[in-house]
């Protein structure tokens, strides 16, 4: 249903009134819609070629999951330039750069509008008739289609059943969330659209029109659960590696050090280069957290890379709670009931250490801090004061926190 035949059927039907005012009342003539029966038949026609296309794509996509392997690659400029186009019409922005002179302006924001609802293959047009609600319901099953088959691929593990890869890593999930992250981001963004040329092309479907539009915000829905599902199991991951280092961590004692408290009361002097001592099990969860925030920052908006690491250390502050809370066995040597040797002071350094080597990492400042600060918390809640070699020495905290090593 091209908008040339609505052009042509509209000159015809111009042409049946003016032919009907100048015979008048007077003159008894007949005249018969030529465009109504035309447009039930081309209705008829144009129903099993969408279906036909849609089939078509539905196979185009299981074809292309099937072989995906979620690797990053860089956007063709074509569909950077659709996707500005689709956001610009909704938002009522112009994609950047454009230097139009103001006589094409109206041309080509027309260009814009038609450009910006091809969707999957289907050109959007104001022209759909009666197929309008057909087309964006299929739109909406392609997607959900999208959304199921990648679920399955990925969080299902059929991508390593098939061999397609080895493993589910990190960055595959990271790639699979942000194309989740795309499509709740574009969809509503073409509702407003949708609806609006549904409405002009079907007015007299009434409410039907809205059922197919409002299919698409479950849909949104549908990528939106799936992303949580991702987001789990990207924390579930950074849990696992903390288990896996905190067994020795914590279980384990300190390695057996001749710190001299003298350079250690320096620590409030810029200048003084004193070593924490940490526990030899930090360095390898610190690689471990530095590994995920630069795979998850290349693939993730901020706000989601501090979402997952924001649980997945609340999580980790819960377990370490529950260690202290369960009781430490020490010994001396290693620790001893002075200032920086005790348990609680050199689990102290090592909240020092973390903030020195992950506080660079910037996009996830405030959930780090959130965690710096529990752990800190827990040490001075959960260890017994009454046993010397546990205990926390608030000269210890005092010269840590004005020297900003820990949390206040």
């Amino acid at each position: 249903l091209t908008a040339h035949t609505a052009e042509a059927l509209d000159r015809v039907g111009e042409l049946r009134r003016r032919w009907s005012e100048r015979l008048g009342p007077g003159m008894p003539h007949s005249c018969r819609n030529v465009g109504a029966g035309l447009w039930c038949l081309l209705g008829t026609q144009t129903k099993p070629i969408i279906q036909a296309f849609h089939q078509r794509s539905l196979v185009e996509i299981q074809a292309c999951l099937e072989c995906e392997r979620w690797e990053r690659v860089d956007v063709p400029g074509t569909y950077s330039s659709l996707l500005a186009e689709i956001v610009g019409a909704c938002t009522g922005q112009k994609p950047e750069g454009t230097g139009v002179s103001p006589e094409k302006t109206t041309e080509q924001e027309e260009q814009s509008v038609d450009r910006c609802l091809t969707f999957q293959g289907l050109r959007f047009c104001r022209d759909w008739g009666s197929c309008g609600p057909q087309i964006v319901w299929c739109v909406a099953q392609l997607l959900r289609h999208f959304n199921q088959q990648a679920h399955k691929m990925v969080l299902g593990g059929q991508a390593v059943q098939s061999q397609v890869l080895r493993k589910i890593n990190a960055t595959h999930l990271a790639l699979c969330c942000q194309c989740c992250s795309l499509i709740e981001a574009l969809v509503p963004c073409m509702q407003e659209i949708l609806l609006r040329i549904l409405e002009e092309g079907c007015q007299a479907a009434g409410a039907l029109v809205l059922e197919p539009v409002g299919d698409l915000s479950k849909v949104t829905a549908e990528f939106a659960g799936h992303r949580t599902e991702l987001f789990d199991k990207l924390t579930a991951i950074l849990s696992e590696r903390y288990d896996h280092h905190a067994k020795v961590w914590l279980g384990s004692a300190h390695l057996e050090v001749d710190v001299d408290p003298v350079p250690l009361l320096e620590f409030g002097d810029a200048k003084s280069d004193v070593h924490l001592h940490p526990h030899a099990a930090l360095e390898g969860f610190v690689k471990d957290i530095v590994a995920m925030y630069t795979v998850l920052s290349r693939s993730m908006s901020p706000e989601s890379v501090q979402t997952v690491f924001g649980k997945a250390f609340a999580e980790m502050a819960g377990k370490f709670e529950l260690r202290l809370s369960s009781g430490m066995s020490v010994s001396c040597p290693p620790y001893e009931g002075l200032a920086w040797r005790s348990l609680g002071d050199r689990l102290l350094m090592d909240i020092a250490y973390l903030q020195e080597q992950l506080g660079r990492l910037r996009g996830i400042s405030r959930p780090l801090q959130h965690l710096l600060s529990d752990l800190l918390h827990h040490i001075r809640a959960r260890l017994p004061a009454e046993d010397p070699l546990q205990l926390l020495h608030p000269s210890t905290l005092e010269v840590l926190q004005k020297s900003g090593r820990v949390p206040l």
